[in-house]
């Protein structure tokens, strides 16, 4: 018999980072030293953590698939949420940690509120930039443009724009945190949905992924009753976007 062969092409997909395990919760006292490992058990290589700020705590990473979130513990709040993204190419995973703060040896009782962002101040990997401040040094930046009038803003069919930031650009790819004021004739309880709004290319999913909290750190995706909500999202140093928040007609 006369062998006979097949040519046969094969496609390397990426892998997107995953973590062990999506969420969980810490006990802890307030001051103490901690050390919080993180494990991804899924991603292709070119993996970068970040987090948003909580203040004593930053993150370290020792590779790909493995970092550290080390410090000290905040001394005010009863709950403090701290949520970590890994990125690379093939996509991103999210994990959220939840400490629960006990009592300092003080005896005082420590406040409710927990991780509120003043206006206007954006936060990546420990690092604040605030526009009423000079910027660290090696600090990203975060680039404003004008304020817009949001009855001019065009959006998808079907949705209503309650909230626009200024046109921003920022100088290092990454998570990054604004706090927003909805509206005030949105009623409490109307979900929200985040656009991005890509000036300089065609939009992909990730655009229109956000992480709502409220001003105590609670996760949400509905208008709270105070109208003020905190947005973690990822932003790209290579695109300018305007972004806007909108609820559903």
């Amino acid at each position: 018999a006369t062998p006979t062969s097949k040519k046969v092409s094969l496609t390397i997909i990426g892998v997107k980072p995953k973590f062990d395990t999506a969420s969980e919760t810490r006990e802890v006292t307030a001051g103490e030293s901690i050390s919080i490992p993180l494990t991804l058990n899924e991603g292709s290589p070119n993996i970068t953590f970040s987090m948003n700020k909580v203040d004593g705590l930053e993150l370290n990473q020792t590779d790909d698939h493995n970092a550290t979130i080390d410090g000290t513990v905040p001394e005010k709040g009863k709950k403090c949420s701290i949520n970590i993204t890994a990125s690379n190419a093939d996509g991103r995973a999210k994990k959220k940690i939840t400490l629960v703060i006990s009592q300092s040896e003080t005896g005082e009782t420590a406040p409710e509120v927990m991780n509120e962002a003043p206006k206007e101040e954006h936060t990546r990997e420990n690092k604040t930039i605030n526009e009423n401040s000079e910027a660290p040094v090696n600090a990203p930046t975060v680039t404003f443009g004008k304020d817009r009038d949001i009855s001019s803003i065009k959006v998808i069919d079907g949705y209503k724009i309650v909230a626009a930031l200024p046109e921003i650009t920022v100088s290092e790819s990454n998570m990054y945190d604004f706090e927003v004021e909805i509206a005030q004739e949105i009623e409490t309880g109307e979900k929200l949905f985040w656009f991005a709004l890509p000036q300089n290319r065609e939009k992909n999913d990730d655009d229109e992924i956000a992480e709502f909290y409220d001003t105590d750190g609670n996760e949400i995706t509905e208008t709270p009753e105070n109208h003020k909500i905190l947005i973690s999202v990822w932003l790209n140093s290579d695109d300018v976007y305007a972004p806007v928040i909108a609820v559903k007609e």
